[in-house]
């Protein structure tokens, strides 16, 4: 059996041959867990590691995009509204073409 060997391909078909089910974790990677050290690195980059546990990426990007919301109401010492309709200046113009208006 050979070991594998990273310079014989590019990360690109590597990741194209997972994909496709070419190449697989063995069984005793398939549990790893990430350890504590890495679990700060996330969290010092403002990214909670439970959602990526949970394979959750909307709770991942909620999260996310809160802690980041709260950092810049901080620094700025405003409050940030959430969840509100911004409604813009201006006049809609529709600008479809009805079938019956074209040539």
């Amino acid at each position: 059996m050979e070991s594998f060997d990273s310079t014989k391909k590019n990360l690109y078909e590597i990741l194209k041959d997972t994909d496709k089910g070419k190449i697989q974790l063995a069984d005793f990677q398939r549990g790893w867990v990430w350890d504590d050290e890495f679990n700060q690195i996330l969290l010092s980059h403002v990214v909670n590691p439970d959602f990526m546990y949970k394979d959750d990426f909307y709770g991942f990007f909620n999260d996310r995009k809160e802690q980041i919301l709260q950092r810049i109401e901080k620094a700025m010492g405003k409050i940030i509204p959430r969840d509100q309709a911004v409604l813009e200046e201006g006049v809609y113009v529709d600008n479809t073409i009805d079938e019956d208006d074209e040539m």
